[in-house]
């Protein structure tokens, strides 16, 4: 049998046990079949880059700091799954 990689583990450790590797594949292809992706609406026309009128710094650090917490969470993913 492959090795599962975590989000296969993680799937599949939530359910029944299974006898062989077949169950095992049945099962995860079951559990992705169920997967549905969405797309989700994002519209900021009309939304000012500075949005904090009183306090322009802090609109301008709070719009920086939400930019570099998607590269940390990358990071931080990968560390983990490198420990």
């Amino acid at each position: 049998m492959d090795r599962l990689s975590d989000l296969d583990y993680q799937m599949v450790s939530h359910m029944a046990v299974a006898d062989s590797p077949a169950t095992v594949t049945a099962m995860q292809e079951q559990v992705m079949i169920e997967l549905k992706v969405r797309r989700i609406p994002f519209d900021f026309e009309g939304v000012d880059f500075i949005w904090n009128k009183n306090n322009p710094e802090f609109a301008i650090t709070m719009n920086k700091l939400s930019f570099f917490a998607i590269a940390f969470e990358k990071y931080i993913c990968q560390a983990m799954r490198d420990a």
